[in-house]
């Protein structure tokens, strides 16, 4: 085919007349050369972009960055974990006879001197919250319990202290643990305290660190109202109710009336089974374990509303928890819990009760198994809490009576509870023992 009839067939695909270089001899040297100089075929131009289109792009950037910003800082925030820049208790270890009771110490390590931070490095990624329900009436801590949440190894302890548990406050021998909440309330508001709810927690988060020798990070505050509301923005509490219950006290305006058997609760029936006490033996001891079976089961409820990604529950619980709950925590501590509570299992939840036993109408901490309790599930530093430093003013104990001494200094063998696994507890629950059996 001459060059003439190949440049008319593929002059179509050339309307600049570059159709001649395709002519060459495909084994010529200068065809390429050619090639390369033909002039390229012109471009559409792109017309400018109005006001309104350069505001959209800013927009989309701006948000773009910020969900960047968003996700980075959900992945990386951690709240601090030292808690008190110095130690929130006293390491120089008192006289060792107090009352005319003497006891060795339990450790036979070296003890901490001074009251700097020698020995107590804390931990990474460990923490302690204190969290309290109240009776908006009197103030009184109807519940307080120290949680401990292990964020690097998943886990979970929490202790709860009884409302009748011994504490001789401001020398007084008569004084109860819940009572000493709203003596600190009723103190911020004579006062005149900014904030009288977290002054008050501040009071009592720090009667704890001086005497157990711990760390508290947060503090929680939380009214029945919240508790009940919090209880239905879940959807309710599916549990089994051990056995029946049945109470009326219209001084209180409290009625209880549950049956026995497996069944989910609303807000108002949750508060019923949290606070009956009166068919248990061990009354208050009774309940508290009753409530032992309550967090397990909203523990499930509430990592199941986590992981499932449960818009509507998660916004109703946020919500109640803003109006009923009073916290030091930021938004950014509670999004970091949250975040972790989901790789938390049953398996890596322990419960108990703060170690003692009744003596009298007072419930009295038994100080061995106490602190090897706080050693093993509340102590935040690698250094171990040693019975020379703990509860060295004996604000647990009436040294002034005998039984209560007895039970202080007693045989910790002696005591009532143990350690309960939340998943043992919602496999078999818990034996409380009850005036009906």
């Amino acid at each position: 085919m001459s060059n003439k009839n190949l440049n008319d067939d593929i002059s179509m695909y050339y309307p600049d007349g570059d159709s001649e270089h395709m002519a060459e001899d495909d084994n010529s040297t200068k065809t390429f050369g050619k090639i390369s100089q033909r002039k390229n075929t012109p471009k559409k131009r792109i017309g400018k972009l109005s006001k309104s289109h350069w505001i959209i792009l800013a927009i989309v950037f701006v948000v773009y960055t910020v969900v960047l910003l968003v996700g980075s800082w959900l992945i990386f925030y951690r709240p601090t974990s030292d808690g008190n820049s110095t130690l929130p208790f006293e390491t120089d270890p008192p006289d060792t006879v107090i009352g005319g009771y003497e006891k060795p110490p339990l450790s036979t390590g070296d003890e901490p001197s001074g009251t700097d931070k020698t020995g107590f490095t804390p931990k990474d990624g460990v923490y302690n919250i204190l969290v309290v329900g109240h009776d908006k009436e009197a103030h009184l801590a109807d519940v307080t319990m120290l949680v401990n949440f292990d964020t690097v190894n998943n886990s979970i302890s929490i202790m709860q202290i009884p409302r009748d548990t011994y504490v001789g406050l401001d020398g007084l021998t008569t004084h109860k643990v819940n009572e000493s909440f709203a003596r600190f309330y009723n103190k911020a508001l004579t006062t005149e305290a900014s904030d009288v709810n977290l002054a008050a927690l501040d009071q009592y988060a720090s009667m704890f660190e001086r005497n157990l020798c711990i760390n508290i990070h947060h503090t929680v505050l939380m009214n029945l109202d919240g508790f009940k509301n919090i209880v239905d923005a879940l959807g309710g509490v599916t549990l089994y109710v051990p056995e029946d219950m049945e109470y009326n006290d219209p001084d209180q305006g409290l009625y209880i009336n549950l049956k026995k058997g497996e069944q989910t609760l609303d807000g108002a029936k949750a508060e019923q089974f949290v606070r009956f006490r009166s068919g248990w033996v061990q009354a208050d001891l009774g309940r508290i374990n009753a409530q032992k079976i309550f967090l397990t089961a909203m523990f499930n409820q509430v990592k199941a509303v986590i992981k499932n990604l449960d818009v509507p529950a998660i916004s109703n619980m946020a919500t109640e928890v803003f109006k009923n709950v009073y916290t030091d925590m930021s938004v950014s501590d509670i999004i970091y819990f949250a975040k972790h509570l989901v790789n938390v299992d049953l398996e890596s939840i322990n419960m108990t009760t703060i170690p003692g036993n009744m003596a009298g109408s007072f419930y009295v901490t038994n100080r061995e198994a106490t602190l090897n309790v706080i050693n093993q599930y509340f102590n935040i530093y690698y250094a171990e809490i040693t019975d020379s430093i703990f509860d060295k003013s004996k604000l647990f104990c009436n040294l002034a009576s005998t039984e209560a001494c007895n039970v202080y200094f007693g045989d910790p063998e002696d005591i009532l509870d143990g350690v309960y696994n939340a998943d043992d507890i919602n496999k078999d629950s818990i034996d409380i023992p009850s005036l009906n059996k």
